[in-house]
């Protein structure tokens, strides 16, 4: 894949070294991208977005993503699915969901409003 060969070459491209595109279009790539492509990028995105060359919210939904992939709890309540038994939009399960917002908070995110 030559997303990876990039990413090989010079690292995750992130929005201050190649642009706000550029980062974007990494995360969408990784986004679609089968679960091993994920697994194996997952820590560059985390790093990049803890030293916020990237926008958090590629690492999180890409974190939440592989967990619910893996049958886990999301993390940050970044996932959710259409229920047609009720016919609303629903949270897929978040682990420790009481503390989601302080984990929210910890990275700089908004908090979620969890509904029961």
């Amino acid at each position: 894949m030559l997303t990876a060969k990039i990413i090989a070459k010079i690292g995750l491209p992130t929005q201050e070294e190649y642009g706000e595109e550029e980062a974007m279009a990494a995360y969408l790539i990784t986004w679609h991208a089968d679960m091993e492509y994920r697994e194996r990028y997952l820590p560059l995105f985390e790093a990049e977005a803890m030293k916020k060359t990237i926008p958090m919210m590629y690492y999180v939904t890409l974190k939440d993503r592989v967990l619910i992939a893996n049958g886990e709890k999301q993390l940050y309540g970044t996932k959710s699915f259409y229920d047609t038994s009720t016919q609303k939009q629903k949270l897929f399960p978040i682990h420790d969901e009481e503390h989601v917002n302080e984990r929210r908070k910890k990275l700089g995110l908004e908090p979620i409003k969890i509904g029961k």
